[in-house]
């Protein structure tokens, strides 16, 4: 007897999504297409790597030398239209995160950063995660902006046979832009795991 396994997708509908929310999410999906068969070292996609950094002012000539992580997040939300009065671009996720964290407490700007156990990601969204053995939680990350760390671009939200997940993309895992599933609970809340727990969600107002 063959079992038939479906996955559903149940990602929003393009029009529920803001203009900037749907660019962020197709800048990224378009950097996984173009990317995610190279690896950093690759000349083609090394060059593509150092315009990553260029957002963040820094040009630099060997692409496997620093983590590049954040400043693909970054490249992809300037892309997308973020401008540096709403996003903090930077070469450490920590460093956007406590701006987002900032921005929650005085209840403004188009970045916010939630608890992991107070709101769903969506498609737009960036989720953080710890990078170390070190449990970093949106507390620390609300007092601290150096930390290692991880984050990744929703890109859509599906439902599997079993459980419900976020695809994320996210660069410098694996040494390449990289597609990743989060697992979600029924509510649509992520699944904490105690490796390499979750930080926050930063939502996408803009």
């Amino acid at each position: 007897m063959t079992l038939l396994f479906a996955f559903v997708a149940f990602a929003l509908p393009p029009d529920t999504l803001s203009p900037y929310a749907r660019g962020l999410v197709s800048t990224a999906l378009a950097e996984h297409a173009a990317y995610h068969r190279l690896k950093e070292t690759d000349p083609v996609f090394c060059e593509q790597i150092r315009k990553y950094w260029q957002v963040v002012g820094t040009t630099v000539t060997e692409c496997v030398t620093d983590p590049w992580s954040a400043v693909f997040v970054s490249y992809c939300v300037k892309t997308a239209g973020a401008t540096p009065a709403e996003f903090r671009f930077a070469d450490a996720h920590s460093q956007f995160v406590y701006e987002a964290i900032r921005n929650t407490d005085r209840e403004e700007g188009v970045f916010r950063a939630r608890p992991v156990n107070a709101y769903a990601p969506r498609p737009g969204d960036i989720i953080q995660a710890n990078r170390t053995r070190v449990r970093i939680d949106f507390e620390h990350a609300r007092r601290d902006s150096s930390y290692a760390s991880h984050g990744a671009i929703v890109v859509r939200t599906g439902k599997g046979l079993f459980r419900k997940y976020a695809e994320t993309i996210g660069g410098n895992e694996r040494d390449t832009v990289r597609k990743s599933r989060v697992k979600l609970r029924k509510n649509g809340l992520i699944k904490q795991r105690k490796r390499k727990p979750y930080i926050c969600i930063i939502q996408t107002l803009k």
